[in-house]
């Protein structure tokens, strides 16, 4: 496995490193301090990491807008957001941006192994209560309703099949793919793939 830590305080970057080293083995990290610095090392990369922990908070460009640009460079690896803010609404951001996770940190070690290991499973995770919190803030989207062709495409997204892929696997044009997310996109109010599937499931409208 291999985690990549995205965070310019050194001593948490170097301590959370130690820390998986020890309670994730066998594994390896690598830790840059900014956004630029994540972009040119994931472009030089062969394979993507298994997992991405990253600062809310970054110098120049905020962890959210990288994990926008990340979507933009085909990075697909799984983020989880590390902050030092304990606010709901930064973690309903990071979630709607597309990040599978968000933990404070203030957090218990013991709390953010269990974390990872959530989110390397695919799960979205949130300390205890939060997700209920946002929910519980959260406009619903009243009777949402999706044809029998945005099933299938959300079942093959939650694959993690690009769109050229789910194309070839329906026999349609990619711009046909492109559309039809273009409508779920809107339908749910989000603008990523990992946000879309985020809400998805947290409407019960996928069975995987």
């Amino acid at each position: 496995m291999h985690y990549l830590i995205i965070d310019d305080h050194l001593l948490f970057a170097g301590g959370l490193a130690g820390l998986l080293e020890q309670s994730l083995a066998p594994c390896t990290t690598t830790q840059v301090r900014s956004a630029e610095e994540a972009e040119r090392f994931l472009a030089q990369m062969s394979e993507q990491p298994d997992l991405i922990l990253m600062d809310l908070n970054l110098p120049g460009v905020s962890g959210l807008t990288l994990i926008r640009r990340l979507q933009q460079l085909s990075v697909w690896s799984p983020v989880m957001m590390i902050s030092a803010s304990e606010s709901l609404a930064d973690a309903r951001q990071a979630l709607d941006h597309g990040a599978l996770g968000f933990l404070p940190k203030s957090s218990d070690p013991a709390v953010l192994i269990k974390a990872i290991r959530r989110v390397l499973a695919g799960n979205i995770y949130l300390p205890d209560g939060w997700q209920e919190l946002i929910n519980s803030q959260k406009q619903e989207h009243p009777q949402v309703r999706l044809t029998p062709r945005q099933h299938e495409i959300l079942h093959l997204l939650a694959q993690g099949l690009s769109n050229k892929v789910i194309a070839s696997e329906l026999d349609v044009s990619e711009n046909t793919i492109k559309g039809h997310l273009r409508d779920v996109f809107r339908l749910f109010r989000v603008t990523n793939r990992t946000a879309c599937l985020n809400e998805v499931r947290r409407l019960g409208l996928l069975t995987e």
